[in-house]
């Protein structure tokens, strides 16, 4: 089943991706400050979808969603390139800010949030080194 983790989100985006995901039939995981040493494939396993159904876990606060970091990560994970097109073209539609955008792969599936996002951090410095043609 396609599955999109969010990580360091807001409560609006949160709602707006959960609107688009549930149209697509794609199950969300928002990820929480206790979470964040958890690994993508520990996450991707958690219950917080039911049948394309996106759910959110209960957090004692809002607060708690914003405080895991100041970076916002979207992981889609066993897409089909045609679903991934379409919720990328939604994202930008409704002019979501998110930092990173990844796609799960069996190489980071074992790395937890800290690492995702601090690889992330490093492969957009690189490219914002690159020469502008």
């Amino acid at each position: 089943m396609e599955k999109v983790l969010l990580i360091g989100m807001n409560d609006m985006q949160i709602r707006e991706i959960n609107t688009i995901c549930s149209q697509m039939h794609i199950g969300v995981i928002c990820v929480n400050e206790t979470q964040k040493s958890f690994t993508v494939k520990e996450l991707l396993n958690l219950p917080f979808y039911k049948e394309g159904i996106a759910q959110m876990p209960l957090l004692k606060r809002s607060q708690d969603r914003m405080s895991l970091t100041k970076e916002s990560l979207l992981l889609m994970s066993d897409f089909t390139e045609k679903h991934m097109d379409r919720l990328l073209l939604e994202v930008r539609r409704k002019n979501l800010m998110i930092t990173y955008k990844a796609v799960g792969t069996k190489s980071n599936q074992e790395w937890t949030v800290n690492r995702l996002l601090a690889h992330m951090a490093f492969e957009k410095a690189q490219y914002e080194k690159l020469p502008k043609n």
